[in-house]
């Protein structure tokens, strides 16, 4: 065996029914997750828009609801990219 041998691609073999099955519902799983995600996103974005523009609220309160959006939506994006590298994965 030389060096180079640990470069070479292995064949792929086809998916016998149980693993095509069993990537078909991850795949499933994995994709309602991120829509929901995205949905998140959309109604968090929405929502620290109203409440950067709201005058009802102390600056303080602002800010800190502010804040916990932000670190809710910067979780959410995070999810939504290893999802959809799982999902190219499992393509």
């Amino acid at each position: 065996m030389s060096f180079l041998d640990l470069f070479k691609r292995e064949k792929k073999t086809e998916d016998t029914l149980e693993e095509k099955t069993t990537k078909k519902i991850a795949k499933d799983r994995h994709s309602a997750r991120v829509v929901n995600l995205r949905d998140e996103l959309e109604q968090l974005s929405n929502a620290l828009v109203e409440t950067e523009l709201s005058t009802a609220v102390t600056r303080s309160e602002k800010e800190k609801q502010s804040d916990k959006m932000i670190r809710r939506m910067a979780l959410i994006r995070y999810e939504i990219d290893i999802r959809e590298g799982l999902l190219k994965w499992l393509c």
